[in-house]
């Protein structure tokens, strides 16, 4: 089983979601946004343009894939482990 895309997408989830925390903590702190890509706006605030075009979901969802995903390799890597075991119980016959 893989899980590349999965982890991919988590794993760029996880940039956007840090890329809109430091934006918004720029604007409430008055500092400049200069760095950030930024989408003008007529008469509104300006939208910030995360770095990766990815789908987004709502939290809910988000916390389920990356919680799903993480028990899958928790139990990937105990399957490891156990088969591990199993063929060096076999080696000592």
């Amino acid at each position: 089983m893989d899980f590349k895309h999965t982890d991919e997408w988590i794993h760029k989830t996880h940039e956007n979601m840090d890329e809109e925390k430091a934006y918004k903590t720029a604007l409430a702190n008055n500092e400049s946004t200069e760095s950030f890509n930024i989408e003008k706006r007529a008469r509104t605030s300006n939208k910030l343009i995360l770095t990766h075009n990815i789908p987004k979901y709502d939290e809910t969802l988000f916390r389920f894939i990356n919680e799903t995903s993480q028990t899958i390799s928790q139990l990937h890597n105990r399957i490891l482990e156990l088969e591990t075991k199993i063929s060096g119980l076999e080696n000592k016959q």
